[in-house]
């Protein structure tokens, strides 16, 4: 069968190939902030600008350092998530067709002809109920 859909599959590739690519660079701009709080280039560039040291530069390495983190794995879910959802989509999709194809299949062309609409040669039949039992009256 043919594979429907050809962009949004590029697309859904493309945003869980980003959202790795985020992960990743996330996590070492967090390692980078730890590693520069740690070495102590927090304290003496804002003596040298002037203002004054807020507290411990390792505290304040560890606070960004968990920041950055989180807001990394945030961006890759909600990219990830976003890649998954289209593949989901098009999966239903395609669920969907395998499906009607089937039950189409299955339903033999009853005597007659029906419309083009539904394949030449084939006219809808009236569906009647069966019988009643013997026994039944109505309203009783």
């Amino acid at each position: 069968m043919e594979k429907r859909y050809r962009v949004l599959r590029l697309i859904a590739v493309i945003l869980k190939v980003i959202a790795w690519i985020v992960l990743v660079l996330g996590v070492l701009g967090a390692l980078g902030i730890l590693i520069g709080g740690i070495v102590g280039g927090g304290s003496g560039v804002l003596r040298e600008l002037g203002l004054p040291a807020m507290g411990s530069t390792i505290v304040v390495a560890v606070i960004g350092f968990i920041s950055a983190v989180l807001f990394a794995v945030l961006y890759f879910l909600a990219l990830y998530a976003v890649g998954e959802f289209i593949t989901l989509v098009i999966s239903i999709e395609e669920n969907t067709r395998m499906a009607a194809l089937w039950i189409e299949s299955f339903s033999a062309p009853a005597q007659g002809a029906m419309p083009d609409a539904y394949g030449p040669g084939y006219t809808a039949q009236a569906m009647t109920p069966p019988p009643p039992p013997a026994d039944w009256s109505p309203g009783g």
